[in-house]
């Protein structure tokens, strides 16, 4: 029998509760470090309220990753979507499943697309 499925941040929170555990301690860092805290692909709202999809790490600021916006603080669509650097602004407060976006079929990749020079 399989496990319900999760998110990556969700598995990654269940990865980093187990460490020194169930899991090698520094084999679960070394993963961490990799896929980051918020693996690419995951979706995000911000402080401010904005929604986004995380599109890639920022190497110094692992909470801090780049984010495509898809909407802003209002829950307005944002065209063309721009991408926050990983900077204070881009602050994480909670993750959300993709579906919750509600983004059509192929707009995320599309976004991803777009701006892959700055994720």
């Amino acid at each position: 029998h399989y496990a319900v499925g999760m998110s990556g941040h969700g598995a990654l929170r269940f990865l980093n509760t187990l460490r020194g555990q169930k899991f090698d301690h520094a084999l679960v860092t070394e993963f961490i470090h990799a896929v980051g805290i918020y693996p690419t692909g995951t979706g995000v709202e911000l402080a401010d309220g904005a929604i986004g999809i995380v599109c890639g790490q920022n190497p110094d600021w692992p909470l801090q990753p780049h984010v495509v916006l898809v909407r802003n603080g209002t829950g307005e669509r944002i065209e063309p979507w721009p991408v926050l650097d990983g900077t204070i602004q881009s602050r994480i407060a909670r993750t959300l499943p993709l579906k919750s976006l509600q983004l059509s079929p192929g707009e995320a990749e599309a976004a991803f697309q777009r701006n892959s020079d700055l994720c």
